[in-house]
């Protein structure tokens, strides 16, 4: 996950393979500190830290002398060009003061010198500029601009189009899930729960505790944090995260005691997501039903989910699906069987 240094927020692939590129971000044989690995294993050669890293040199470019902005240089040209008035005011003062026909004495001649010099000072530069400005940055807050520095305001107000190249540095990464498509056991129609529901009170419905117990087992996210799940970090695909804190809410855990939940049935045997397939699938031990000892997790596109399943309602299911992908919504479908022990090799 390279979004923290270019904004992409699709995962991209790491090859042991040499690269030969004109910039290191394009090569997929470098890992890059400050970035995460979503998916696998690799073992790794480090060659640069601290400043020499690529995240290093972003934050020392950031801290290097920054260029003025238009402002600055505007201010800066009337300062020199007041300045050069106020020189050229005091030796035309000094001068007349000296040829004057009534003698005066050095003292006197310097008092009107440098009153006439200081005379041309702007003093009331500074606060106008900076009260300019403070106007300015309220105003663009009203239009929910925030800018860091008030000199870029000036800067700001110059642009009437911005222009973005790619989608990735607009966002910020992070997904949500919106809504939960289940199935009814005693006929073939569908009920959908919403996420904010499930947190106000629908947590405790079976199916949904089947749905969270498969998100939160067949998952490739890592938590780390406190006990008590304020200060959990999870940490892995938008995707993933997404379902994981979805799943969590279901069974009404907390993302740390989400990360116990999966940690008490770590998957036997496990076969992760790829292009090729279009799903991830992991089997898990039931210690609780002697019958079907092994239960196998199946979660991935929609269609290819659908494709291994032997029972339910198709039609509806594939309509309903086509209604969520018509409101842009990604869809993906999760899908349990039990293994008997007549089937266990």
């Amino acid at each position: 996950d390279n979004s923290a240094l270019t904004g992409e927020a699709v995962p991209e692939a790491r090859s042991a393979s040499p690269d030969q590129v004109s910039m290191q971000t394009e090569a997929r044989c470098l890992a890059f500190f400050g970035t995460s690995v979503l998916k696998g294993s690799a073992t790794c050669v480090v060659h640069a830290t601290g400043d020499r890293t690529f995240l290093g040199q972003i934050a020392g470019s950031i801290c290097s002398l920054q260029s003025r902005s238009s402002l600055e240089l505007q201010i800066d040209h009337f300062v020199h060009t007041i300045a050069f008035v106020a020189i050229a005011v005091a030796a035309l003062v000094l001068v007349t003061n000296v040829l004057a026909p009534k003698p005066r004495a050095a003292s006197e001649i310097l008092k009107n010198c440098a009153t006439a010099l200081f005379t041309q000072v702007p003093e009331g530069l500074l606060p106008t500029v900076t009260f300019s400005l403070m106007i300015a940055s309220q105003t663009m807050s009203r239009r929910q601009v925030v800018v860091k520095k008030l000199d870029a305001i000036e800067t700001l107000g110059c642009v009437s189009v911005f222009c973005s190249d790619k989608t990735g540095t607009l966002t910020t990464g992070i997904m949500e899930v919106q809504e939960i498509l289940v199935p009814r056991s005693d006929d073939d129609t569908l009920d959908m729960f919403s996420l904010e529901s499930i947190k106000a009170g629908h947590a405790g419905d079976a199916r949904l505790e089947l749905i969270g117990r498969a998100g939160l087992l067949n998952n490739a996210v890592q938590v780390a944090g406190g006990s008590d799940g304020v200060d959990a970090k999870v940490v892995g695909s938008p995707t993933e995260v997404a379902i994981y804190r979805a799943a969590a809410a279901m069974l009404s855990l907390h993302e740390s005691q989400a990360q116990a939940f999966c940690q008490e049935q770590a998957p036997v045997f496990e076969i992760p997501f790829n292009s090729e397939n279009k799903w991830m699938l992991t089997v898990h031990q039931c210690l609780s039903d002697k019958e079907h000892p092994f239960e196998i997790i199946v979660k991935g596109a929609p269609e290819r989910v659908l494709d291994l399943c032997s029972a339910g309602a198709r039609t509806e299911v594939s309509k309903r699906l086509r209604d969520l992908m018509s409101r842009g919504l990604r869809v993906l479908g999760v899908a349990r069987r039990l293994v008997s022990a007549a089937e266990t090799p």
